[in-house]
């Protein structure tokens, strides 16, 4: 993502559609059954205002909490615009103390 600006509404509901577009790309793929939660699941917010389902802890996978916080750390709020307006960075050490 290379925009300095905020994202408009429009983009960032084309952004929150990137985990149900991977899980298509991965279909049919023989390791997509190990993967298919962490792909869907990994913006999902303990808090349930996560997308693209807004569930909450209970219902978000181990490993689907391990790639959040991964992906969370590979992009600091700094550089990935639209983090911020989830409040992702706020939110890190809720994600470490569920995974």
């Amino acid at each position: 993502m290379n925009k300095t600006d905020k994202l408009t509404d429009t983009e960032y509901a084309i952004i929150k559609n990137h985990p149900e577009v991977g899980v298509r790309v991965l279909h049919g793929h023989p390791l997509t059954g190990l993967i298919h939660d962490a792909v869907l699941s990994h913006h999902e917010r303990i808090d349930g205002r996560g997308y693209p389902n807004g569930i909450t802890e209970g219902t978000i996978t181990q490993v689907a909490k391990m790639v959040g916080l991964a992906d969370a750390d590979q992009q600091p709020p700094v550089s990935c615009r639209y983090a911020d307006r989830d409040g992702i960075g706020a939110n890190r050490n809720k994600f470490r103390q569920a995974v």
